[in-house]
C-alpha cells in the first residue's frame, strides 16, 4: 500500500512539475551556478538547508548552490527557473526512506538592487542581508532568521529558531510559537504586530518619541522604557498578543549593546 501511494504521490508531483515547467524558463544549475537578469522577485522553497540572499558585487543575479540531496525513494535535485521576472529556487523532492541534504543555498544580487524576497523553509537557517527590500516574507518552522534590511513589509512565522531583524520596516508582523525575537523600529515604523506563545520580543527604538502599546497576553509582561526626545520623529504601535512571553521595549539610545550584530 506504501508503494502504491509513493508512485501515486510521484506521479502527482512530476505531471505538475513538467506542467510548470512548460510554462516557464527552467535552468540547470550547471557547476552549481546559475546567472538572471531583469528580476524584481525572488522565491525558495527550502526543505532543510541553509540559505542565504545578500547583495554582493555581482553584475547580475547570481544562484549558487552546493546541495546535494540523496535517499532511497524519489530523489531530485534542485532547480532555479525564472518566468514573469521571478526567479524560483526549488531544493528538489526527497520521497522515500533514509533521506539528508548537505550543501547550502546563496543568491547574490546586485548592489543596491531591490527586490521582493518569498521563503519557504522546514528546518534550514535563513538569512537576507540587502540594503532595502521593500516586501520580505518568510515562513521557516525551525531555524535561525536573520534580516538585515530596510523595507515596506517584512512578515515571519516560525516555529522555533531565534529571529534577528536589523534594519526598520514600516510594518512588520511575527508569528511564532517560542522564537525570542530582537528587532529595531524607526522613524519609517508605523506597525509592529508579535504573536507568540512563549517567545519574546526585545525591540530596540531609534529616533523616535515612544510607542502606542496595545497588549493581550495570558501569562505574559510587557515593559516599555522611553523618555521623550525633542529630535524624534513620531510614535509607533505595537501590538502583542501571547500566552506566556514578553515584550521589552527600550529607547536604543540608552541601551543599544545587546541589538547590534
Amino acid at each position: 500500500m506504501f508503494k502504491v501511494i509513493v508512485i501515486l504521490f510521484a506521479f502527482i508531483t512530476i505531471l505538475g512539475a513538467t506542467c510548470e515547467k512548460a510554462s516557464a524558463k527552467e535552468v540547470d544549475l550547471k557547476d552549481g551556478v546559475a546567472v538572471f537578469t531583469d528580476i524584481k522577485k525572488i522565491e525558495a522553497d527550502i526543505t532543510d538547508v541553509p540559505i542565504t540572499i545578500m547583495e554582493s558585487d555581482v553584475e547580475e543575479i547570481t544562484v549558487t548552490s552546493t546541495v546535494e540531496n540523496t535517499g532511497i525513494g524519489i530523489v531530485t535535485q534542485p532547480k532555479v527557473r525564472e518566468k514573469g521576472n521571478v526567479l524560483h529556487f526549488h531544493q528538489g523532492y526527497m520521497i522515500g526512506y533514509a533521506t539528508e541534504s548537505t550543501g547550502v543555498v546563496t543568491i547574490e544580487i546586485p548592489e543596491g538592487m531591490n527586490v521582493d524576497i518569498d521563503i519557504t523553509s522546514g528546518s534550514g537557517d535563513v538569512t537576507i542581508d540587502t540594503s532595502a527590500s521593500n516586501n520580505i516574507s518568510i515562513d521557516a518552522s525551525v531555524g535561525e532568521k536573520t534580516v538585515t534590511s530596510k523595507g515596506e513589509n517584512l512578515v515571519i512565522e516560525s516555529v522555533s529558531g531565534d529571529i534577528n531583524i536589523y534594519g526598520g520596516f514600516t510594518n512588520t508582523k511575527i508569528d511564532t510559537v517560542n522564537s525570542d525575537v530582537k528587532m529595531h523600529a524607526d522613524a519609517d515604523t508605523e506597525k509592529i504586530y508579535y504573536k507568540s506563545v512563549s517567545g519574546d520580543a526585545d525591540i530596540c527604538a531609534d529616533g523616535v518619541k515612544g510607542c502606542n502599546l496595545k497588549y493581550k497576553y495570558a501569562g505574559g509582561k510587557a515593559d516599555e522604557f522611553f523618555e521623550m526626545e525633542e529630535d524624534s520623529k513620531k510614535t509607533f504601535d505595537v501590538e502583542g498578543d501571547t500566552v506566556d512571553g514578553r515584550i521589552n521595549i527600550v529607547n536604543c539610545d540608552d541601551n543599544c549593546d545587546d541589538f547590534s550584530q
